[in-house]
């Protein structure tokens, strides 16, 4: 009688004390659960807030890089050249109709599947609407490429911000599937509070238009003269001097242009 008593009394304490464990443990996952959905819920309202307007309606906010922090570690990031810094929205303004883009590709061109840009139209804080969209035949990268829009899309509209992508599909390595990285910038049109003389040098007009936050337009000035040292120059001023050594490449056809 006394051993099947106490043997009873140690069934009761286990039982107890697997009951008490099981509480515990499944107070513990319940905690874990919501701190990881808090932690994700910051995250998506972290992400959003820096794709969202921070002043005016389609106005951009401050983030220009987005996608994957560079799927390649062995490169330099995938860079638009746009600046980013305390000068706020200045930089990211164009007095042109159909602009023309910049932006640095650390890949080998060989290692490039595919690549696509698009021009989206942002009003109001509304969902973006494709503008302008086509596939590009990237060649001799690594190097600063120049997307333009053709001349004979829709013009972009007087001071209406537009959000711009290059999405570039990559294999890092022979032995590994492509990676998907991707870049974006914002680009306002907006007319020169008054034209630049004709008698100005493009470095003189390159100046101008970047200290008044046309930075699309001053590097493309430049690279229509040439002048590698003068874009080496504007994007060390604009904290880009990471890739303001790399060469201007010959680059790019859209899917709708022949190879030369």
């Amino acid at each position: 009688m006394n051993l099947n008593f106490k043997f009873r009394k140690i069934c009761l304490a286990v039982t107890s004390f697997l009951s008490l464990f099981l509480l515990q443990t499944k107070a513990l996952n319940s905690e874990i659960l919501t701190k990881n959905f808090n932690q994700r819920r910051l995250i998506v309202q972290s992400s959003s807030q820096s794709n969202s307007p921070d002043s005016g309606p389609g106005a951009p906010g401050r983030t220009e890089r987005g996608g994957p922090r560079n799927p390649c570690p062995a490169t330099k990031p995938l860079t638009p050249i746009v600046f980013t810094g305390d000068r706020g929205l200045k930089g990211r303004l164009s007095a042109e109709e159909h602009p023309t883009f910049w932006v640095y590709v650390p890949y080998p061109s060989d290692r490039i599947e595919s690549a696509t840009f698009s021009l989206r139209s942002r009003e109001d804080n509304e969902e973006e609407h494709i503008v302008y969209e086509t596939n590009l035949n990237i060649r001799e990268t690594p190097g600063i490429i120049r997307i333009s829009i053709p001349s004979t899309e829709e013009p972009l509209q007087l001071n209406n911000w537009y959000r711009w992508y290059l999405f570039v599909d990559v294999y890092c390595d022979e032995n590994s599937p492509a990676s998907k990285d991707r870049v974006y910038g914002w680009v306002r049109r907006e007319q020169l509070d008054s034209p630049l003389p004709n008698t100005a040098t493009p470095q003189e007009k390159a100046f101008q238009l970047a200290k008044n936050g046309f930075l699309y337009d001053a590097v493309t000035i430049l690279a229509e003269v040439n002048d590698l040292q003068g874009i080496q120059n504007l994007l060390n001023n604009y904290q880009l001097e990471t890739i303001a050594n790399e060469p201007l490449v010959d680059c790019c056809t859209t899917e709708n242009e022949a190879l030369p």
